[in-house]
């Protein structure tokens, strides 16, 4: 169980100021290579940081802020060829992550191990990573929260599924667990949700296109706003059976939501210190009112 001490929606701290300013140069570096354009992203960023609203929700300045680069550049999707490689390098493991999930014990669990690792191509997070290196320490060690019994149950019972997609690459690794469902659970409808507009390195359309989300029969797409706090996108999620959620940005705005099931990796140390869990943890976890009996 997260605990007790988590908020009801996760406020921006003073740390999320500068990892914001990062994440925007560091897009800003993507999407242009002219010094002086990206002077001046930087300098119309703390414009904006200064006048903002600093006990808004931190996605939300993020996205104010990414919108900057999006207009001085005229490049709408700085990530865009990241996109393309990390999806690429993924479907190349794929028949090794098939395998490993065939031969596993508990099949179920071992796919969501690999989709929790997934979840470590995150630019957002501002840190290097090492996809082998994660998948490896994933399926050797227990996950630092595992409520799977409790996703296991729901499942049982559940003729419909939501699932509410991260990042690009990873969403190969989360193919594969939506297929491993589905080879155990009789589920009659899966709806995968994917971004409307780009940010980062998150996944769209033509992401889950490419790596094979929608050849599986059972799966339709929906291509979310921005804001997860939308009270028509939370009707939706409302209306499944089981909500599945990948990633660290989903975790901050839903986290209250006890139904919900979250898969991550904890890379955010503000996040971290907010659950009482350690920077790094692995998670398979319920909303924080839920218990982990």
């Amino acid at each position: 169980m997260l605990n007790s001490k988590v908020v009801i929606i996760m406020q921006m701290h003073l740390d999320c100021i500068p990892c914001i300013q990062k994440q925007v140069l560091q897009t800003a570096r993507l999407a242009t290579e002219d010094i002086a354009v990206q002077k001046q992203i930087l300098r119309e960023t703390l414009q904006v940081i200064q006048k903002s609203d600093w006990n808004t929700r931190t996605i939300l300045l993020a996205y104010e802020t990414q919108a900057i680069i999006s207009r001085i550049t005229g490049n709408n999707d700085p990530y865009s060829e990241v996109k393309v490689k990390y999806n690429k390098m993924i479907l190349d493991l794929y028949p090794d992550l098939q395998k490993e999930v065939e031969n596993a014990k508990d099949s179920l669990l071992t796919a969501s191990k690999l989709a929790i690792a997934g979840n470590i191509i995150d630019f957002g997070a501002l840190k290097p990573f090492d996809i082998k290196k994660t998948l490896n320490r994933l399926l050797k060690t227990p996950l630092t929260v595992d409520h799977s019994h409790l996703l296991r149950k729901r499942l049982s019972n559940a003729k419909s599924l939501i699932f509410l997609a991260d990042n690009t690459g990873e969403i190969v690794f989360d193919k594969l667990l939506l297929e491993t469902i589905l080879q155990e659970y009789s589920l009659e409808r899966i709806l995968f949700v994917i971004k409307k507009e780009p940010i980062l390195n998150d996944a769209m359309r033509l992401d889950a296109e490419t790596v094979g989300i929608t050849s599986i029969p059972q799966i339709e797409l929906y291509e979310v706003e921005r804001d997860r706090r939308d009270p028509n996108f939370i009707s939706l999620l409302e209306k499944f059976d089981v909500v599945i959620s990948k990633g660290q940005a989903n975790f901050e705005d839903l986290h209250d939501i006890e139904y919900i099931f979250f898969l991550l990796i904890l890379k955010c140390e503000v996040i971290a210190k907010e659950t009482g869990l350690p920077e790094g943890s692995t998670l398979l976890s319920t909303g924080s009112k839920a218990s982990n009996q």
